[in-house]
């Protein structure tokens, strides 16, 4: 399988004056998002140099930057060709309405308190998932923070997914009740029964850890597992696994 570039690494370009933030948005992603590279920048000309060398996933940025506007850099940015990007303004919300297409498309978003951490890798994880699902292929990569839901028990499936990295819970609600019915970890499929038995979702599924998942369109599904045997041994691992459970649990 040829990797995209996403795949490959994620660049992130953080322009900001103020040291200590870049050092702990900088720490905060590194310690998130694996294959992070970070590029830094305390100022808009050494932003629009570093930008010009290699186009940037996310910029993170404040929307004052030594006295130069991150709003009206990254609106030159958006009209120009290389405009695949995501934006994460660490700034108070403005006082003007800017971005709006933008901020309703998930391209801009304003994260007032940088200091958030679960906040600030949401953002996160929805910019890296913006541009995985604008690309047309048969699969692309999905990104969870902790405690994010990936589906809801009883909805219709539309996707399996493979982990690729982090651990996940499945679960279902019981007389009102959680009931917890098994992790699920890098290596494993999960979401495939909706398409093996063309019935909605049969639990709910949360990321317990940070989480990168192969998304594969139920429509894909098939013809990829004939096409990867890594993936289909992956398959049958994960129904061998559940099976064995299931087992033990009716045996008890």
């Amino acid at each position: 399988m040829v990797e995209t570039p996403l795949e490959e690494k994620r660049i992130f370009l953080v322009v900001t004056e103020d040291k200590q933030k870049m050092l702990s948005i900088s720490e905060t992603v590194k310690s998130h998002i694996n294959k992070a590279t970070i590029f830094e920048a305390y100022d808009v000309p050494e932003a629009l140099f570093k930008f010009r060398n290699v186009v940037p996933h996310v910029i993170i940025l404040d929307l004052e930057i030594a006295k130069f506007s991150g709003a009206q850099f990254i609106t030159d940015l958006l009209q120009g060709e290389n405009n695949n990007f995501s934006v994460i303004f660490t700034s108070e919300l403005p006082d003007d309405e800017l971005f709006i297409d933008h901020v309703v498309s998930g391209q801009v978003q304003f994260l007032t308190n940088y200091k958030d951490e679960i906040w600030f890798n949401q953002c996160v994880t929805k910019a890296l998932n913006r541009l995985s699902q604008d690309k047309k292929s048969e699969f692309s990569l999905h990104f969870l923070a902790p405690n994010e839901l990936l589906f809801k028990e009883g909805v219709q499936g539309e996707s399996a997914y493979l982990v690729k990295r982090g651990e996940l819970m499945a679960w279902k609600s019981k007389n009102g009740q959680r009931v917890d019915l098994g992790k699920i970890k890098a290596g494993e499929f999960v979401g495939e029964m909706a398409h093996i038995n063309k019935e909605p979702r049969s639990a709910t599924v949360t990321a317990v850890t940070d989480c990168e998942l192969i998304e594969i369109p139920f429509g894909s599904l098939d013809p990829i597992l004939f096409s990867k045997p890594s993936w289909s041994k992956a398959l049958f691992v994960t129904l061998s696994k559940r099976l064995k459970l299931t087992s033990e649990k009716l045996s008890a």
